[in-house]
């Protein structure tokens, strides 16, 4: 019943925007909506329409994209113990979007940020597949191939980034990782692991 009048008051004649996301995923880690974030955004999605979950799905992607940025990638390097590639650093962006936007926010613009948001603590620790699949499975179930097609056309305009498309004087991706990048732009982060990295500059 709570969550039929949480969804009716939350949609209305909203469409999905960035506005909607992020209370759709502080609407996830209310207890009374379920005993966890991902069942939580399992309830939440439940009545989404078709269009707003695809919608839900592309701006997800979005903020996982905004995160391809130097301060970023050292925090990642320093965070995987000085082991960095595509498939690391993609899960090292998933479970930061998942947390709530005041905590996002912050670490989007200030990658040391992790540091001060005790949500972190957890969500980096957890694996964050679950969570991230939760608006595939659902489309998956209740849409079918009306699903898949809506996702399809979606992400065929959707452009995807990879390490080596963020340079720094004149390097590329994990290149531009150093002790004095790590030092300047996540310098808790390197005081607290560099100790676990092996660096090669």
């Amino acid at each position: 019943m709570l969550r039929r009048a949480f969804r009716q008051r939350i949609y209305g004649m909203q469409k999905m925007n960035q506005k909607l996301f992020w209370q759709l995923i502080e609407r996830a880690y209310d207890p009374q909506c379920a005993e966890n974030p991902c069942d939580g955004l399992k309830n939440t999605l439940q009545g989404v329409p078709l269009g707003d979950l695809v919608a839900f799905n592309i701006i997800y992607l979005n903020y996982r994209k905004s995160l391809y940025t130097p301060s970023h990638i050292a925090a990642a390097y320093l965070i995987n113990e000085g082991v960095l590639n595509d498939e690391y650093f993609s899960m090292y962006t998933e479970p930061l979007v998942i947390a709530p936007e005041d905590c996002f926010t912050d670490v989007m613009v200030r990658a040391d940020g992790l540091m001060d948001h005790a949500v972190y603590e957890r969500v980096l620790l957890l694996d964050p597949y679950p969570f991230s699949s939760v608006p595939e499975d659902i489309g998956d179930q209740r849409f079918g191939e009306r699903w898949r097609h809506s996702m399809a056309e979606a992400l065929a305009t959707f452009s995807f980034r990879r390490l080596n498309d963020v340079t720094l004087d004149g390097k590329k991706g994990v290149e531009i990782v150093t002790r004095d990048l790590c030092r300047t732009l996540v310098p808790r982060l390197y005081a607290s692991l560099e100790g676990i990295c092996e660096w090669y500059n």
